[in-house]
Formats: C-alpha cells, sequence, structure tokens
C-alpha cells in the first residue's frame, strides 16, 4: 500500500495553517499500521492494510520531510503547539484540500516521541492509520534488560478461516528481558486470556533502530513476528510489516522502572492515539482516534477520545500503578481489565486492551492499543492581588 502522507486524506479541507508555536530540527524513526475503517470481507484481506517505514525529518523552519528507501518527499509545514499536540500538512496539488494529520510530540522533557493519526477515509484513498516513532540519536542502543510490552496485530485469510475475533485481531500486554547476547524471554496475555510465551532475538543498530524478531507460542501454534523499531532509552516503537506471514501489526515496548513509581508523579493529561480493531468475523474492521487520557493522584482516570467516523467516545475506571511502572486499568460496566505500563519519567503510557467484550450492536468487540504523551500545562496566570487591576499598578496606601 502506498504511503498514506502522500495520498490519503486526513481531518480533510482545513486550509489554515497555524505557524509552529516550537521549532525541532530533528529526524526521527517513522512506522504506521493503515488499513481500511471496514473490511470488505472475513478472513481479512491483506490487500486492504498495510504500513509505513521511513525517516520523518523536522526542520526548524516549520517544515518537514519524509524519507524512504533513498527516496524523500517535498517538504510541508508541521505546526507544533507549546503543549505537545502537533498538527502534520500534506500539500495534496491545485484544488484539492490542504489534509492535516494531528497528534502529539513530547515536549515535556524533550523525548522526541512522537505519534500522529489519519482518520479521514475517502473512495480513493480508503485507509486510516496510527503512526509513531522516536527521534533519531547516534550509537546503538542498549537493549539489554527488563520491558513491559505490548502488540496488535491484524490477522490475515493465510493464517485462519475459523469464524473466531482472534482470527481478525488480537492484542497482546505482558513483560520480556533481553539479556547481553540479544535473547529475549517473555510472557504475556493475548486477547482472548489467551497465554502466550515469548522467546527470539533483539539486535540494535548505530542508528538507535532495532529488529526484533519474536516468537508468540500459545498453547496451539507458534507464530515469529518480525518487527523494526526505534530506541529512545526507556522505549521501543515499531511495526511489523511482513503481510506474507498473516498478519502484520504494531509495537510497544517500555522499560521497568528502577525507582518506585508514585501516583502523584503519574498525575496528569496526556494526548492520546488510538489504534483499534473490531474483531467480529462478521463487522471486521479498524478505527484511529485522537483525544486525551488523564490520571489522578487518588487512583482513577479518564479517558476522552474522538474516532475516524466523527464520534467521540470515553472510558473511566481506576488504576493501580506497580513500582516497575506497570499499570492495570479497570473499566466498571464490561468489567474490563486492560494492561499499561509508564516510563521513567513519567512522560510515555502505553496502555492495550485485549478484552473481547460481549456484544454485537451498535457496535463490534473490539480491541484498542492506546498510547499517551504527557500535555505541557499551560502556565499558570498570577492570580491578582485584591485590589489591584490587571496591567494596573495597585492602589497607593492611605
Amino acid at each position: 500500500m502506498a504511503s498514506l502522507l502522500t495520498v490519503a486524506c486526513a481531518e480533510g479541507g482545513d486550509e489554515d495553517r497555524p505557524e509552529s508555536e516550537v521549532l525541532v530540527q530533528a529526524s526521527h524513526h517513522l512506522f504506521a499500521l493503515l488499513s481500511v475503517a471496514e473490511f470488505s470481507e472475513f478472513p481479512l484481506n491483506p490487500g486492504e492494510a498495510g504500513f509505513d517505514r521511513g525517516i520523518l525529518v523536522m526542520q526548524d523552519d516549520g517544515r518537514y520531510r519524509v524519507s524512504r528507501d533513498g527516496q524523500t518527499s517535498d517538504t510541508d509545514d508541521y505546526a507544533l503547539e507549546e503543549s505537545g499536540a502537533l498538527s502534520i500538512f500534506v500539500n495534496q496539488g491545485a484544488r484539492r484540500p490542504i489534509i492535516r494529520f494531528s497528534g502529539a510530540y513530547g515536549l515535556q522533557g524533550d523525548t522526541g516521541r512522537y505519534y500522529f493519526t489519519d482518520r479521514f477515509s475517502t473512495t480513493e484513498a480508503p485507509a486510516i492509520g496510527l503512526f509513531w516513532g522516536t527521534r533519531i540519536v547516534s550509537g546503538a542502543p542498549n537493549l539489554e534488560g527488563a520491558w513491559h510490552v505490548f502488540s496488535q496485530h491484524l490477522i490475515y485469510g493465510t493464517a485462519s478461516s475459523l469464524l473466531d475475533p482472534n482470527n481478525v485481531g488480537r492484542t497482546l500486554g505482558g513483560r520480556l528481558s533481553i539479556d547481553s547476547a540479544g535473547m529475549v524471554a517473555g510472557v504475556g496475555v493475548q486477547s482472548g486470556g489467551v497465554n502466550v510465551d515469548l522467546s527470539g532475538t533483539a539486535q540494535g543498530f548505530a542508528d538507535s533502530r532495532a529488529d526484533l524478531n519474536l516468537v508468540y507460542a500459545d498453547p496451539q501454534v507458534t507464530d515469529t513476528r518480525a518487527f523494526f523499531c526505534g530506541v529512545d532509552r526507556n522505549l521501543m516503537l515499531g511495526v511489523d510489516e511482513d503481510e506474507a506471514d498473516g498478519e502484520s501489526g504494531l509495537i510497544a515496548l517500555v522499560r521497568h522502572r528502577t525507582t518506585a513509581a508514585d501516583r502523584s508523579a503519574l498525575a496528569g493529561t496526556y494526548h492520546l492515539g488510538v489504534h483499534t480493531v473490531f474483531v467480529s468475523p462478521s463487522r471486521p474492521g479498524t478505527d484511529v482516534a485522537q483525544g486525551t487520557l488523564t490520571f489522578n493522584a487518588t487512583g482513577g482516570f479518564s479517558l476522552e477520545a474522538v474516532g475516524a467516523d466523527g464520534e467521540s467516545f470515553s472510558y473511566s475506571g481506576t488504576y493501580l500503578l506497580a513500582d516497575d511502572g506497570a499499570l492495570s486499568l479497570s473499566v466498571p460496566g464490561t468489567n474490563e481489565n486492560w494492561r499499561g505500563a509508564v516510563d521513567q519519567d513519567y512522560r510515555t503510557v502505553v496502555v492495550a486492551d485485549a478484552f473481547i467484550e460481549d456484544r454485537t450492536a451498535p457496535k463490534p468487540p473490539e480491541l484498542n492499543l492506546f498510547f499517551g504523551i504527557r500535555e505541557v500545562p499551560a502556565p499558570v496566570t498570577p492570580a491578582l492581588v485584591p485590589g489591584e487591576a490587571s496591567g494596573a499598578a495597585p492602589d497607593a496606601p492611605r
């Protein structure tokens, strides 16, 4: 599938290009999972899904370009707000609307992590998708250690044709370790409550990229999945683009914290990108959403987002935070439990919803992968002293 940054529409028709409040000069790994909102058949046809992989270069003149396989796109505008909200603009040419991909960039702590969403589908370009990545730095990354791991995959007809939600999409939350030789060992729980053993290899490269070859082994099948990832110290983000082996998907790893976790440090609002797979074999599809995720210091959370169809949705509930950064989110009503993790500096949150609801209407059961980047709070305006008018000197003492 061709890159959505060159052919698709997102939040179409917005001719207003605000100037960027923050300018960035950096190169970033770029990964994406793309697919149609409604698949035409089950088993899923890999021709209705795809991926993107390249290098996103943001320039300090408010322009960006994307390089893939030695070819570089024309430059276009980006707009980065002081809060970390990010807009990527694409000029489609004369008499066609300027399009915008909305997301966030890690300004709190200057992480350089980012995501943006394509949430607009047309007949010409029917796919929607979630893009994400990390800043490129010089030197091979240190992969050794313990990691939280989260992945989400679309499953194609080459894998299985049984009428089962797990043959539409699969989401996993777990943990793994990488030793000094790059050997991987771990465990996870996949959608449907399936326990999975994880093994494989990890290799880092001088451009802060890593290859993960992971074996997912459940009681019935063993599946090998190859991921291309970018690494930023405590975070790995990547994509599995090999459709030929029966699936393609996204992966995120968060390194285990090394100090006791603090709910008051977690508390705050995160810009949120969401990738959803609707896993009913009779109504398979995907969605991509943009919103916010807020934690309070007393164990509560709330989530609000808007999907590709323009409809808003929300969740709220309670959470537990372990010292290694593991999050357990409980959603009442459907009695869902989601697995997640926060990084060492409370700048990035990843959450996997691997719960398959028992429902058919008004929408089919879904699996979600959430990616949050901490919002930079707006400056606090000093309170006025009683008797003092804004912009004027206080009254003289009597």
